[in-house]
């Protein structure tokens, strides 16, 4: 079993640069498997930092947008905008499988009812006794987006990711313009209903219901950008170098305060070496959510040229052969 920290597969010059940050002046660039020599099969792409300034570059960790919490059955019609003059507007409440970054939500457009315009705005609220309190969950949790036309989805994407608490009541609310009588759209609801920790909930002219027996059509998309290592035994990567030595410390950091760190000696210079650190000793606590990637020369009197590729943390499992006998 292994954990991805990097494995340093940047699409651009730009997304690597935007990547590793440095304090100040450390030439950073990506270099192609045209221009270097691959490590086995590895489709490389590496990070390289060419400079004889003694300077750190820093490396965030952003995960991988995923959704948390959704129900995406929305056959039913539920009103937004104006019916009969009274104005409607919906929401969906939630709860996030744990304290999470949220980056975007989504909602569904069933049809529409004569002509409705304007734009959608897609807010996250704190819960007030069962409804939304109308107040954001975080001065982020706000954006506009265009209805996306029948029978389509769409997506908002927050402009500032947050973070939400777990296990905590929070409301998808879908707001519009105030429209002319009898021109609205239906978004999407379902009657089963399907979801668990949450249920729809619609306003009349500023009055919202919560219906327990309908949910929305709805996505929260998050991220989780802290890598767990805990129970891993090993660290490891490929690290090449133009200097044979130990000239650059390679770290790895908790969100708890403890950096893990190593120096590795290259033995032989412009060949790919992986390099293995026995993490056994650092105590899950402090390996549990790992926020960044540290590179810092320790020895830069003269011009040196690293790549770093394929950073993971593993448990080894001991491989046992099997022995066949032909009779």
């Amino acid at each position: 079993m292994s954990v991805e920290l990097d494995y340093f597969e940047y699409a651009t010059d730009g997304a690597a640069a935007a990547a590793f940050v440095s304090n100040g002046g450390a030439e950073l660039v990506v270099t192609s498997e045209s221009t270097i020599k691959t490590q086995g099969s590895y489709s490389l792409k590496a990070i390289a930092s060419t400079s004889s300034l003694n300077k750190t570059l820093t490396r965030t960790m952003l995960g991988t947008d995923y959704v948390d919490q959704s129900q995406i059955i929305g056959d039913v019609d539920g009103n937004l905008g104006d019916v009969a003059g009274v104005e409607k507007r919906d929401a969906q409440s939630f709860k996030l499988s744990k304290s999470l970054t949220v980056t975007a939500v989504e909602v569904k457009q069933n049809t529409t009812t004569g002509t409705p315009s304007g734009n959608w705005t897609l807010r996250i609220e704190t819960d007030n006794a069962g409804v939304p309190s109308g107040t954001l969950a975080d001065a982020n949790a706000s954006i506009v987006v265009a209805p996306p036309g029948n029978g389509n989805v769409v997506k908002g994407t927050f402009a500032t990711p947050f973070i939400l608490a777990g296990a905590t009541s929070y409301w998808l609310v879908v707001q519009c313009d105030n429209q002319t009588t009898n021109n609205r759209w239906t978004i999407g609801w379902d009657d089963t209903p399907a979801y668990a920790n949450g249920m729809a909930a619609q306003s009349n002219d500023g009055t919202w219901t919560a219906y327990s027996a309908y949910d929305l059509y709805f996505k929260i998309y998050v991220n989780d950008p802290f890598i767990d290592l805990s129970s891993q035994t090993k660290w490891k990567f490929d690290m090449r170098a133009s200097r044979t030595g130990s000239n650059v410390k390679i770290g790895i950091h908790d969100s708890g305060g403890t950096t893990t760190e190593t120096t590795p000696n290259i033995t032989s210079a412009d060949t790919f070496q992986t390099v293995s650190v026995d993490i056994s000793g650092v105590a899950d606590a402090n390996k549990d959510a790992i926020d960044s990637i540290i590179i810092t020369p320790t020895n830069a009197d003269s011009a040196n040229t690293i790549y770093i590729d394929n950073m993971f943390g593993t448990i080894p499992i001991d491989w046992i052969p099997k022995v066949y006998f032909i009779t």
